[in-house]
């Protein structure tokens, strides 16, 4: 007896075709921070506020600029993937920026920027 050979191919997975780059700004209208995720897979995270980078490359930056110039504090690897940060509820919106999983380089630039706008100048 021959081969048993199935009658159709095999279906290929679909994958939608990747949209348009979102800007620092069109991020930031969604929500005012992000989950940096390790790129290398060690299973750091951190939480990036957006308004220091918009400062700091403007608002038209791409965010490939932001995933590109990333690097995990936990192995050092260049590179990370991002992900918004979770929905709680109608009432309270979206997860508040935890403070304690930002970087504390970016913290420090943090404080500074605020004592700036309250006219303390270091």
């Amino acid at each position: 007896m021959g081969s048993w050979k199935p009658s159709h191919p095999k279906k290929r997975k679909y994958r939608v075709p990747a949209g348009p780059v979102p800007t620092l700004a069109q991020m930031k209208d969604h929500a005012n921070w992000v989950w940096a995720n390790c790129g290398l897979g060690c299973g750091h995270h951190s939480a990036i506020p957006l308004d220091p980078l918009i400062s700091r490359w403007g608002a038209g930056a791409s965010a490939d600029r932001l995933r590109a110039s990333l690097r995990c504090t936990k192995c050092g690897k260049l590179g990370a993937t991002l992900s918004a940060p979770s929905w709680v509820c109608a009432t309270h919106g979206w997860q508040r920026l935890p403070l304690d999983q930002v970087p504390a380089g970016l913290r420090s630039w943090m404080a500074k920027e605020a004592l700036r706008s309250v006219g303390v100048d270091l």
